[in-house]
C-alpha cells in the first residue's frame, strides 16, 4: 500500500495560514483586553489634546494629561472625541490593529513567510507598548 503523503503532498502554506491566524486572534484578544483596561496611557493625552484642539485651545495647555507630541497628532484625534473615551479607545485600538495586519500582510506578500516572522518578532516589543 503507497502512502497518501505522495499523492497529496503537505502544502507548508496551510501550515503558515494556520500559524498567522491562530495568532493574530491570540495578539488581538490580548491587546483588546489591555487596551480596554488601560487607564493611564498615551492614549489618553491624544484624546484629550483632540478635545483642546476641537475647542481652539492649545493642546500642551495640560497638567493632568501633559501632551508632548506634534500637535497635527492632536487634531487627527479630534473625530475620536466624538465618542466617550472607552468607545474611543477600542476604535483608536481597532484602527492601529487593522495598519498593522495590512502592513504584515504586505510584508508576507512580497517577502513571505519566515521574512514577516522575524520582522514581527523584531518589532513584537514595539507593538506590545503600542497596543
Amino acid at each position: 500500500m503507497e502512502s497518501t503523503t505522495a499523492v497529496f503532498p503537505e502544502n507548508p502554506n496551510r501550515k503558515w495560514a494556520f500559524f498567522w491566524r491562530s495568532t493574530l486572534m491570540i495578539l488581538f484578544g490580548l491587546f483588546l483586553v489591555r487596551a480596554v483596561q488601560s487607564n493611564r496611557d498615551d492614549f489618553l493625552a491624544y484624546y484629550h489634546a483632540g478635545v483642546r484642539a476641537l475647542h481652539g485651545i492649545s493642546p500642551y495647555r495640560s497638567e493632568e494629561t501633559p501632551y508632548r507630541y506634534l500637535p497635527v497628532t492632536a487634531y487627527f484625534f479630534i473625530p475620536f472625541t466624538v465618542f466617550s473615551v472607552p468607545v474611543a479607545r477600542i476604535l483608536f485600538f481597532l484602527a492601529n490593529f487593522g495598519a498593522a495586519v495590512a502592513i504584515y500582510t504586505k510584508i508576507r506578500k512580497y517577502f513571505g513567510d519566515l521574512v514577516t516572522l522575524l520582522i514581527a518578532l523584531l518589532f513584537f516589543r514595539f507593538h506590545n507598548h503600542d497596543f
